[in-house]
């Protein structure tokens, strides 16, 4: 909204999906949570419900905004003709009532596709440790960058405990992915203090249950993450949801909001 951040305080609304074979909700908050940082322009609107996508077999989708205290409100209605071996996006947005300001949803299509169900554990932990960081999930050929899956996100001030099972609770763990690409798995990760990066690769498949653990220079690797697939039919869809802007080369004039 304009410049403006949308504080903890206006992030109360509703992102619901309606389609041919039933609904789902993506965000849903209806309280007010403190801790929560504020939006900016260019920020992702984190789903609220875990395992939102993917929608297999779609035709028509219809979502329906009511965001930000009422600042949000309107629907997008696509309609889906199948296609073979093809990967299809389309951005689509929401303008604010008052038209100060827009949210951009990006639709991906894939057909000849397949799920990834993902389990993301730390290795050897013998007591509860605790966790912060961003771990992501995308394909090699829906390469834009609002389409990549956030699996799961915490700041310094949100930081989770994970016990000792090790097994860490994510955002979304169901992606859908094109038979036709490389599948990727980004992980940037404090434990206990401690710093660990690194990127996995799988080839996609129909169905098995395949684990690879995070390659980490110069650390022994702590990361395992699993994939089971499950190619259910032949049209697999994901909705991303994201704030964005498009900046104006002349709109700033001041160094520090150039830097910014």
């Amino acid at each position: 909204m304009g410049n403006d951040e949308i504080g903890p305080e206006k992030q109360l609304g509703t992102i619901i999906m309606e389609f041919n074979s039933g609904s789902k909700e993506l965000y849903n908050r209806r309280k007010v949570d403190l801790s929560n940082p504020s939006i900016k322009y260019g920020d992702t609107i984190f789903v609220t419900k875990q395992n939102a996508g993917p929608i297999s077999s779609l035709e028509v989708l219809d979502m329906q905004f009511d965001l930000f205290l009422g600042a949000y409100k309107g629907s997008i209605k696509v309609e889906f003709d199948p296609f073979d071996n093809q990967v299809w996006f389309e951005q689509r947005s929401i303008r604010s009532v008052v038209d100060t300001g827009k949210i951009f949803v990006v639709f991906g299509c894939l057909s000849n596709a397949t799920v990834a169900n993902m389990e993301i554990q730390l290795l050897d932990i013998s007591a509860p440790v605790d966790v912060h960081g961003v771990i992501a999930a995308r394909n090699s050929v829906l390469d834009q960058p609002s389409c990549t899956s956030v699996l799961f996100w915490k700041s310094s001030v949100k930081k989770i405990e994970v016990g000792r099972n090790g097994v860490i609770p994510l955002l979304k763990s169901r992606v859908g992915v094109p038979l036709v690409s490389k599948f990727y798995v980004d992980v940037s990760l404090s434990i206990n203090g401690e710093h660990y990066e690194g990127t996995v690769s799988f080839d996609p498949h129909t169905k098995g249950v395949y684990g690879e653990g995070v390659s980490i220079p110069g650390k022994e690797a702590k990361i395992k993450v699993k994939v089971k697939w499950d190619a259910r039919k032949n049209s697999v869809f994901h909705t991303y949801d994201s704030v964005y802007r498009k900046w104006d080369d002349d709109e700033y004039d001041s160094e520090e909001d150039t830097e910014g």
